[in-house]
């Protein structure tokens, strides 16, 4: 628990550029196989900073599309 209590904190002392800025290195570094495996503790800091910027992952924007999609889907059906 101190890791994820110490690398919030450390967020919160950044700004919203080097927020940014660390989260597309951490993305960098994650491309290679060798450091995505070896620190994986990289995922965690990713996650805290994209939550600091408010940013929603790719894949959830997808459900949520999917979501919309289905939705309006369902409404028109119930018109019909």
């Amino acid at each position: 628990m101190k890791f994820i209590t110490f690398w919030r904190m450390q967020t919160l002392d950044l700004s919203l550029t080097e927020r940014m800025f660390f989260r597309d290195a951490i993305r960098t570094l994650q491309a290679w196989d060798v450091v995505k495996k070896e620190y994986a503790e990289l995922e965690l800091i990713k996650k805290i900073l994209e939550a600091e910027i408010n940013i929603v992952p790719v894949n959830l924007r997808e459900e949520k599309a999917d979501k919309k999609c289905k939705d309006s889907f369902t409404s028109f059906e119930k018109t019909s």
